[in-house]
C-alpha cells in the first residue's frame, strides 16, 4: 500500500515537471531578422497642394497731376524729369500753360504773380500745378515756359549775389555797355541769364512762320543799351526726346574776345 502510493506521488511530480517544462517552452521569442510593423498609408486619401506664393504686383506710377480736372487733357513724357514738387512764381506780366510743351494749344493764359507748383520738367519746360481761376477750389495742370518762372532751371539768384544773373520785373534797366553782339536780319538782341538774339513776338501768331510759339521772356536790348520787357519765338523740337532743346536763334553769348559779328551758335546745354 505504501508503494502504491509512492509511486502515485511520483507520477504527480513527473506530471507536473512535463506541465511546466511545456509551458516554457509555449514562449514565441522575438525574431531579430522580422522587421517592426509600419503604418499603412491610405493612398486614395485627398491631398493638400502647397499654398499658392501671389507675387506682389509692382505699385503703380504716381500720377503728379491727379487731381487736376484736366489732368487727361496733359501731355506728359516717360522720360520727362522729375522734380521734388516746389513753389515759383509767374515773373512775367503773362504766361501761357500749355497741354504740351510747344504746343500751339492752350490751357489758359495766366497773369504775373500766379503761384504754382512745379513738378516736373522737359528741357526749358516746367509741369506745374495751379489754382483754377474760375474756381479756387479746383486745380489746373499745364506746362510752362522756364523764363515765366521765378525758379527756372539754373536757379533763383540768391539775394546780394552780384555775379548771378538779373531776370524777372527786378532786372536791370540798362544792359552792361560790354555785352556787344549782331542779330540777324528780322531778330532783336534779348537779354535773360545770357545775351543772345532772337525773333521778338506778342503771340504765337509772330512766330507760326518760324515753327515755334511765343513762350520766350527776357529784356529786349537797344541799341543805347536801355532793356525793356519783351517775348520772343521759342523753335519747335520734338517734346520728350531727349538730347534736344527748344531755344530761339542765337549768336554767339556776351564774351569780350569775340568779334563784333559772331556766328550763329546754340547755347550750352545746361
Amino acid at each position: 500500500m505504501l508503494v502504491r502510493k509512492s509511486m502515485m506521488v511520483l507520477a504527480c511530480v513527473a506530471l507536473g515537471a512535463i506541465a511546466c517544462e511545456n509551458k516554457d517552452t509555449s514562449k514565441t521569442e522575438p525574431n531579430p531578422a522580422t522587421p517592426p510593423e509600419q503604418p499603412v498609408t491610405i493612398t486614395n486619401a485627398p491631398v493638400t497642394p502647397p499654398a499658392q506664393i501671389t507675387p506682389t504686383p509692382a505699385p503703380a506710377p504716381v500720377n503728379p497731376i491727379a487731381n487736376a480736372t484736366n489732368a487727361t487733357e496733359v501731355t506728359q513724357f516717360p522720360d520727362q524729369m522729375k522734380v521734388s514738387p516746389s513753389q515759383a512764381r509767374i515773373t512775367t506780366a503773362t504766361a501761357t500753360v500749355r497741354p504740351a510743351p510747344q504746343s500751339t494749344d492752350k490751357v489758359q493764359v495766366v497773369k504775373q504773380g500766379l503761384e504754382v507748383t512745379e513738378l516736373a520738367k522737359d528741357k526749358d519746360y516746367y509741369l506745374v500745378l495751379f489754382n483754377d481761376s474760375s474756381d479756387a477750389t479746383k486745380q489746373k495742370a499745364g506746362w510752362i515756359h522756364r523764363d515765366s518762372l521765378e525758379s527756372y532751371a539754373l536757379g533763383t539768384p540768391e539775394k546780394g549775389d552780384k555775379n548771378a544773373p538779373q531776370t524777372g520785373p527786378s532786372a536791370a534797366k540798362t544792359a552792361p555797355a560790354a555785352s556787344k553782339l549782331t542779330c540777324n536780319a528780322g531778330e532783336v538782341r534779348l537779354q535773360t541769364d545770357r545775351d543772345f538774339c532772337a525773333h521778338q513776338c506778342k503771340d504765337d501768331s509772330d512766330c507760326k512762320k518760324l515753327n515755334g510759339v511765343c513762350d520766350g521772356a527776357g529784356k529786349m536790348v537797344s541799341l543805347a543799351g536801355q532793356m525793356t520787357p519783351a517775348h520772343y519765338c521759342v523753335m519747335n523740337s520734338v517734346p520728350g526726346s531727349t538730347g534736344m532743346t527748344n531755344t530761339p536763334s542765337i549768336n554767339a553769348p556776351n564774351d569780350p574776345a569775340n568779334k563784333a559779328t559772331a556766328p550763329t551758335t546754340a547755347p550750352a546745354a545746361r
